[in-house]
């Protein structure tokens, strides 16, 4: 989603499908996390560990986006 958004030219639909994307992936990380807790299973692990980075890689995109938003007049 953040590859066909502009920083500040987004419709508001799409801003609050934005925000409410982030919130979820923020709520699905917590619960990746706790799954590593409780698994003994190594492939389940990498999944998970997988999981994880994928969803970082994400939030830094998100910071990204986030920041070059901010700087615009």
């Amino acid at each position: 989603m953040l590859s066909i958004l502009e920083p500040g030219n987004e419709h508001l639909f799409d801003w609050q499908l934005l925000l409410d994307l982030y919130d979820s992936c923020k709520m699905m990380q917590a619960r990746v996390i706790s799954l590593l807790s409780l698994t003994a299973v190594e492939d389940i692990a990498v999944d998970l560990l997988r999981c994880n980075d994928q969803l970082n890689k994400t939030f830094k995109n998100y910071r990204h986006y986030m920041e070059i938003r901010e700087r615009l007049p």
